[in-house]
């Protein structure tokens, strides 16, 4: 799997392996660490066949709010994540 973003909606593509991007994220302390709610909430679920799906999520962490969109596939009968498009909106406190 791949991840890619676009910074500040300007300027080149982010691409990085998940060997990449799972170091990044672990350094980063969690919302529950921070005592914060979560509000996450699958939006749509689009399947194109028995093994393979699109996904739309929103989901909120810190003052981010997210829109994630994953493209899934069923590999030995688990449904993975294949690549992963985000935006978020920065919201005030």
């Amino acid at each position: 799997m791949s991840w890619r973003s676009w910074p500040k909606r300007r300027g080149p593509l982010l691409r990085l392996t998940m060997a990449e991007y799972f170091p990044i994220v672990d350094k980063r302390p969690s919302p529950a660490s921070r005592s914060e709610t979560r509000s996450d909430r699958i939006v749509s679920i689009e399947f194109a066949g028995p093994v393979t799906a699109f996904a739309k999520l929103n989901c909120v962490i810190g003052l981010k709010h997210f829109t994630d969109f994953l493209t899934l596939v069923k590999l030995d009968g688990r449904w993975q994540i294949i690549s992963k498009v985000f935006h978020f909106d920065l919201q005030s406190k």
